[in-house]
């Protein structure tokens, strides 16, 4: 059988119809106001023929009743093999299928493939059901056995939550959905997570994630408690999750519904049972089973993250800031380095990478993600989608020419010598764009001097005196078109 008989394909205007409205301009307006910003609730539109839930329409046919819920559940799990997680930084295929050739086609797993959890209304704790097989607990995972899977309809009569990861890999309906979504948000993959609550009962206790979320509600209800300010602002993949529980003060309270969708950025705390408080002493209790899509930003800084050009839709401003300054480089040209016998060219260059990585963690906007790849949008986006790149980068190479700081810089390469560290491990993926090495990286740059911090020092005097710590690392390089706007004329649409 072709490809193309197995794989569903979904057309673009459809998801967004289904996920964002019906409004030729729902998913402008969405990326413009809330987009990594703020929650954003989509409610399901009454004079829409099909709601959201639609497009999932295969996957749900046996989870469409009260009484069908558990059971339907068990023979949906008696379907499913393991799936092992593929992170996007993974580029070598060979390698992951002789990782994983001893569990292709066996039975899911405890904690990669599926989890059965609940918080206690009254401590706010998470309990397994699988106690042995928690992140604390002493066993190693356990691939479910059928006796495992007719378990989970007695777990779920307890009130514990069933989630299972990777429905992208599971579902037809659901991989097509995603693949579109990715597409949109300029993303090489789109995660999608299915949980499913029985009543009167919470799974996941209080969290933020490190990754933006939509929550597709297909069946039942939900009351969502959402957090109005970030714990943290863009948070990274990999921080550190915990919830200081002195930030959550004040919340919002939110229904989901079927056909209902609710955005939910990267670092704003939330969480969500199926006690459903209607006020004046009135609650109702029903299941619910919602899918969440996920859309996340790799770290620019992972020499095993980004080790290929086929990955820059999935970084964040940051990371494409130390790609226009390569290109910025390359475009100066070999011969221009080659001639600058004392090296303090290659040297600048590299330094102002240092600087824009520090800045990096205080500017918010560096860690915002980059749509580059962004396609299958509606055309009534296109010239908007163009000029909101190109202001960000403005607005990106702006905070580079105003904040960027000598004098830390400086600081860091010296405690990089001092401890003998290369201090350019975090920047070798730049060696793999178009199959060219970063200058002076490994061959004459600065992790390669001697007396790397008597040049830095020597460096440090030479300009200060006349220069502010931005305009110094710019007029380094030697060249004031990088400042006058050759930088920002290296949009990701200009170097595809």
């Amino acid at each position: 059988m072709d490809a193309p008989d197995i794989i569903n394909s979904m057309p673009s205007e459809v998801v967004i119809g289904h996920i964002f409205g019906p409004s030729s301009t729902s998913f402008t307006n969405f990326m413009l106001e809330h987009w990594e910003s703020s929650p954003f609730l989509i409610r399901n539109q009454p004079k829409y023929l099909e709601a959201p839930h639609a497009i999932f329409s295969s996957f749900m046919h046996s989870l469409t009743s009260e009484e069908a819920l558990p059971k339907g559940l068990s023979s949906i799990l008696r379907e499913m093999v393991s799936c092992p997680p593929v992170a996007l930084n993974e580029i070598d295929c060979l390698s992951l299928l002789n990782d994983v050739r001893d569990t292709l086609g066996s039975p899911i797993i405890y904690q990669q493939d599926i989890r059965l959890v609940k918080t206690s209304m009254h401590s706010k704790l998470e309990e397994h059901y699988f106690q042995e097989c928690s992140s604390n607990g002493i066993e190693g995972p356990r691939s479910f056995s059928t006796e495992d899977i007719l378990k989970c309809e007695g777990a779920y009569r307890e009130g514990y939550t069933t989630a299972v990861r990777g429905m992208e890999f599971r579902n037809s309906d659901i991989a097509a959905v995603t693949r579109v979504i990715a597409s949109m948000f300029g993303q090489l993959s789109v995660g999608a997570n299915l949980y499913v609550t029985p009543p009167d009962s919470q799974g996941l206790s209080c969290h933020y994630d490190d990754h933006c979320v939509f929550v597709c509600q297909l069946y039942g209800a939900k009351q969502w408690t959402v957090y109005p300010k970030p714990i943290i602002e863009l948070p990274r993949l990999y921080e550190c999750l915990e919830v200081p529980q002195e930030l959550l003060v004040q919340s919002r309270q939110i229904l989901l519904t079927e056909g209902d969708v609710l955005y939910l950025p990267r670092g704003f705390a939330h969480e969500a049972c199926t006690v459903v408080d209607l006020g004046e002493s009135s609650k109702f209790n029903k299941s619910s089973v919602h899918l969440t899509l996920a859309i996340e930003v790799e770290p620019p800084f992972d020499v095993h993250s980004l080790s290929s050009l086929a990955f820059l839709p999935s970084i964040g401003w940051e990371g494409f800031a130390h790609i226009a300054l390569y290109l910025w480089s390359q475009k100066k040209g070999s011969d221009t380095f080659a001639h600058d016998a004392s090296g303090m060219l290659s040297i600048s260059v590299n330094i102002l990478h240092v600087a824009m990585r520090l800045l990096s963690s205080t500017e918010p906007v560096f860690r915002k993600a980059c749509l580059a790849a962004a396609s299958s949008l509606p055309i009534d986006t296109i010239e908007w989608h163009e000029k909101n790149q190109r202001a960000t980068f403005k607005l990106v190479s702006d905070k580079i020419n105003e904040l960027c700081s000598f004098t830390d810089s400086l600081e860091y390469l010296q405690k990089a010598v001092e401890r003998d560290d290369d201090p350019f491990h975090w920047l070798r993926w730049l060696q793999h764009l178009n199959g060219r090495e970063v200058h002076d990286l490994d061959q004459d740059g600065l992790s390669r001097h001697d007396n790397l911090y008597d040049r830095l020092i020597h460096l440090h005097h030479h300009h200060c005196r006349c220069r502010s710590s931005g305009d110094l690392l710019f007029c380094m390089l030697f060249d004031e078109d990088f400042t006058s706007g050759h930088f920002r004329q290296y949009p990701v649409f200009t170097t595809a």
